[in-house]
C-alpha cells in the first residue's frame, strides 16, 4: 500500500517505522530555497548602496514536515513512535520520495514541534518536525559520507580523532 512512498536513510519508512507523509509534506519538502543576499556595501560619502553583481547562491532553508505514524495496536504504536523519535534524535536524516523526484534531501532535525496529535483508538498519530537543509543544491545520490552520518558521533569522540 504505502511501500516505497517515503524513504528515510535509505529504508522504506512504511515497512521500517510505519510512517508516511502527512499533510503538505511534498509542498514543504520540494519548495525552492531562497537566494542568499547580495554582497553590499554602504558608503556614507555616496548615495545608495554598492552591490556586487554576481550570480546568487542558495541559502539554507528551514522546513517543517508532518509525519503520520500508524500502529497495529496501542503498544505497537508506542514502539513505532519511540523508534521514529530515536531516528530523529540522531540529528541527520536523508529523505527521498521516489514517486515524485529522484532528489535525496539531506536534513538536520532542528526540533520536534509541539504539533502532535493522536487518534481516539491510540493507533494513529501525526507529528511535525522542523528540519534545516544546509545545502539545498546537494541532492544527488547517497554517498558513503552520508551513510556515516546516520550515526552521528559525540563531540568528545570527534576531538579524539
Amino acid at each position: 500500500m504505502n511501500t516505497n512512498e517515503l524513504i528515510i536513510n535509505g529504508k522504506d519508512a512504511w515497512n521500517t517505522y510505519r510512517v508516511k507523509m502527512g499533510y503538505g509534506f511534498l509542498d514543504a519538502l520540494e519548495a525552492d530555497a531562497d537566494n542568499k543576499s547580495y554582497i553590499t556595501n554602504e558608503v556614507r560619502t555616496e548615495h545608495g548602496t554598492r552591490v556586487v553583481p554576481i550570480r546568487p547562491k542558495k541559502a539554507e532553508r528551514s522546513i517543517t514536515l508532518e509525519f503520520v505514524i500508524v500502529g497495529k495496536d496501542h503498544n505497537d504504536y508506542n514502539n513505532r513512535v519511540k523508534a521514529f523519535d530515536a531516528l530523529m534524535d540522531n540529528g541527520f536524516v536523508t529523505i527521498q520520495v521516489p514517486r515524485s523526484k529522484d532528489d535525496v534531501y539531506r536534513l538536520f532535525c532542528a526540533r520536534k514541534s509541539p504539533t502532535y496529535s493522536r487518534g481516539k483508538g491510540g493507533v494513529i498519530g501525526k507529528k511535525s518536525l522542523k528540519f534545516i537543509e544546509y545545502n539545498p543544491t546537494n541532492r544527488g545520490a547517497l554517498t558513503d559520507a552520508d551513510i556515516d552520518m546516520f550515526t552521528l558521533k559525540e563531540f568528545e569522540d570527534i576531538e579524539q580523532l
